[in-house]
């Protein structure tokens, strides 16, 4: 995705064999890298990305398209990773890239900053982070009149600043326009409906509002079940969190009862 700006990071990368120089090489290293993310494998994948870097640095332009691509494809490495400075160096550089070549509106430029915004947020510099979320959903809705996925999972990841933040009000209308997105393009009982529930049924917990939060909860569980299946680990703790809120949701009626 992004071109290494640090000097650490060009001595970790790892030069590519003399022959590796074709277009073909790059694409073999980027499946490789792309099957060792999926397995898990990240240090294996950012040896890769390192040395599709050192290709695009040696041989190639390093501020095209590809090169920037493939930065920000490292710069999730890293970020997975816990690497997180290391990631918000790639990202800032990418979206330079990007913003150069395709303009501050384009998808490309939108989702690095987006990222970027998870970076700060991880690294807990939370003014920088509403930053970069404001300036990409300013540009999605500039370029796009109906709601899409990237604009909920943007207006998604605001929301859960602001509950980092306190501002539960904002976060909650912030949760329900991602609820609706979701519901509109994928439908009331796809998985990722499912947690834009939870993420809301969270919120009214610590506003307090459990039997809000309840219904919220049973709606959720009947889709992981759906999807997942009981046994899943993701369903026996959302089951195991309901049961709970139930049960105080009861001693609570008890003590209210006359």
């Amino acid at each position: 995705m992004l071109a290494c700006i640090s000097d650490d990071c060009r001595l970790s990368a790892q030069a590519p064999p003399a022959a590796v120089n074709t277009p073909d090489d790059i694409q073999e290293l980027v499946r490789q890298a792309n099957a060792h993310k999926a397995n898990g494998a990240y240090a294996k994948a950012l040896v890769e990305r390192h040395k599709i870097l050192a290709i695009y640095e040696r041989i190639k332009t390093p501020e095209d398209l590809a090169s920037a691509s493939n930065l920000n494809n490292l710069a999730e490495l890293y970020q997975v990773m816990g690497r997180h400075k290391e990631a918000e160096k790639l990202y800032e550089h990418s979206i330079r890239i990007f913003e150069k070549l395709l303009g501050p509106d384009h998808l490309y430029t939108i989702t690095s900053t987006n990222n970027l915004g998870t970076v700060y947020y991880s690294l807990g510099r939370y003014d920088k982070a509403r930053t970069a979320y404001d300036r990409a959903i300013a540009s999605i809705e500039k370029t796009s009149s109906e709601p899409n996925l990237l604009t909920a999972i943007i207006i998604n990841n605001l929301g859960g600043l602001n509950v980092a933040l306190a501002r539960l009000d904002e976060a909650e209308s912030l949760y329900k326009r991602t609820l609706a997105i979701k519901e509109k393009i994928m439908g009331p009982e796809h998985l990722d409906t499912g947690t834009s529930l939870i993420n809301l049924g969270k919120l009214y917990i610590a506003q307090g509002r459990n039997g809000e939060a309840e219904i919220l909860y049973n709606r959720a569980i009947a889709i992981l079940t759906k999807t997942l299946g009981l046994d899943h680990p993701d369903t026996k703790s959302l089951l195991n969190t309901l049961r709970e809120l139930t049960k105080k949701q009861s001693r609570q009626s008890e003590v209210n009862t006359p």
